[in-house]
């Protein structure tokens, strides 16, 4: 066995089941850890009456968030390689002996295409927080400029057809292995909710190794099951994970750019969408106590 799936569940009664059934049937060989943060549902009774003889529960007393989890885990894991993947995902195909050939000495991440459930694409690819990669997201320019265009400055919007070298992916499907994981010190546990991908991304890259997207191969992600449990406001959430980031890598621009770029909306809508510029306003507020 070489590679093992680290699984992070939180309430997810519904979906973990569907995960191991198809990790079972495409990647029988594979070993997997999952990771419980204390879940209030019946995710650990479920996992517990299944059974699976490929699966080692470990069951946290609190939710520690996803990044500490994580590597709770991964401590656990004795293979060359592991696959990170949301305990809302499905294999629709064997996929770990293509990604061991595709790794290389120089490769430190690989993910695949992402489809929501209807089959259609799930953007998996962006560019690292800037200043000018902020006001492009923030306007949504990226929809409106050619295609050679969108896969430079607004990969997100990139038709996800051709295998890349990218700044990050989205923390949904990571296939790595041990040893580099590791050299960059795993996942970042500054970062509770949100950008703790960008940023173990952005550590690959520190070291020199290439994070790659690969379409060949495709998984299914439903998308947003924990968060939509959280009962607090994503959007300050988000901004306060980018501004970690930004303090942390020395990118205090980006503050500013997500400032002026709410700044800007919050007055364009209130016009238009007063309900959303209140809610732009308030982010203004938060990102202005960050520039202090």
């Amino acid at each position: 066995m070489n590679n093992t799936f680290v699984i992070v569940t939180w309430n997810n009664q519904k979906q973990i089941i569907p995960l191991i059934k198809s990790i079972e049937k495409y990647e029988p060989e594979s070993k997997m850890i999952i990771i419980d943060n204390n879940s209030s549902d019946k995710t650990q009774e479920m996992i517990l009456k299944y059974n699976s003889p490929q699966t080692k529960l470990l069951s946290l007393n609190s939710n520690v968030g996803f990044a500490k989890a994580n590597n709770i885990g991964v401590k656990k894991a004795m293979t060359k390689y592991v696959t990170f993947i949301n305990p809302d995902c499905v294999l629709v195909s064997p996929l770990v002996s293509y990604l061991e050939n595709e790794y290389h000495a120089d490769t430190g991440l690989i993910g695949v295409k992402i489809l929501n459930h209807d089959g259609s694409l799930q953007p998996s690819i962006f560019k690292f927080q800037r200043p000018l990669s902020i006001i492009v997201e923030q306007f949504n320019l990226g929809k409106i400029m050619p295609q050679k265009l969108r896969v430079i400055l607004s990969p997100e919007n990139s038709r996800h057809d051709k295998k890349i070298q990218v700044d990050w992916l989205i923390g949904a499907f990571f296939f790595t292995s041990l040893d580099k994981f590791n050299a960059v010190g795993g996942f970042s546990e500054d970062y509770f909710l949100y950008a703790e991908d960008m940023d173990l991304c952005y550590k690959y890259h520190l070291k020199n190794y290439k994070v790659v997207f690969d379409p060949s191969k495709q998984i299914i992600h439903i998308g947003g099951t924990s968060e939509h449990q959280t009962g607090h406001s994503k959007s300050i959430k988000l901004l306060n994970s980018f501004c970690i980031f930004a303090r942390k890598f020395n990118l205090s621009g980006n503050i500013k750019a997500l400032y002026y770029s709410y700044f800007i909306k919050g007055k364009i809508f209130r016009f238009v969408d007063r309900k959303r510029s209140s809610r732009y306003r308030k982010n203004v507020a938060f990102l202005k106590e960050n520039l202090k």
